[in-house]
């Protein structure tokens, strides 16, 4: 019994490693294609090995040159942003000198209307100081020394304005 009980037990072992290997062998197949290797002509099968190298080396020859042309592409269009880009930068530089010489020209603007401003108030002290002796003067036919005094004032005032006011020529080409 003990001897029978020895041999069923090396029997399922066998059994067990005969499972074992057919799982083996059929996952070999799988991989393979079905294709166990004995049956193929050997000439056949570097055939085939051939036949795929040659598939991959076309395949590996379309993709350097996809690379190529998406490099090539790549550098144009870094290119073309690098050409942008210095022409925004040179369009920003002119903008900004023109909105500095806009600030520039209302500064001015400013500042010469405070001035015409101030001359405007000083004729209009002169003529509140202005008194019925020094019309009477002013009128006066031989000497009119008031006249040309008044004259002489006009044409100081006269100067004094035309130095402030901005010409078209000179606002248009700002």
């Amino acid at each position: 019994m003990r001897l029978k009980a020895s041999w069923e037990a090396q029997m399922r072992a066998l059994q067990s490693d005969l499972e074992k290997l057919r799982q083996e062998h059929d996952a070999l197949l799988a991989r393979t294609g079905g294709d166990s290797g004995f049956g193929l002509d050997p000439q056949k099968k570097v055939q085939s090995l051939e036949a795929q190298v040659a598939s991959l080396a076309q395949n590996l020859e379309r993709s350097e040159q996809a690379k190529k042309d998406l490099e090539r592409k790549a550098a144009e269009t870094a290119q073309g942003l690098q050409s942008q880009i210095a022409q925004l930068e040179d369009e920003n530089r002119t903008l900004r000198a023109d909105l500095q010489r806009e600030r520039d020209f209302r500064e001015r603007c400013r500042t010469d209307n405070a001035k015409l401003a101030s001359l405007a108030d000083e004729l209009m002290e002169k003529f509140r100081e202005k008194g019925v002796v020094d019309s009477l003067l002013q009128k006066e036919p031989v000497t009119q020394i008031k006249r040309v005094e008044l004259e002489e004032m006009l044409q100081k005032y006269k100067e004094t304005k035309a130095n402030h006011i901005l010409m078209p020529a000179e606002s248009e080409g700002r």
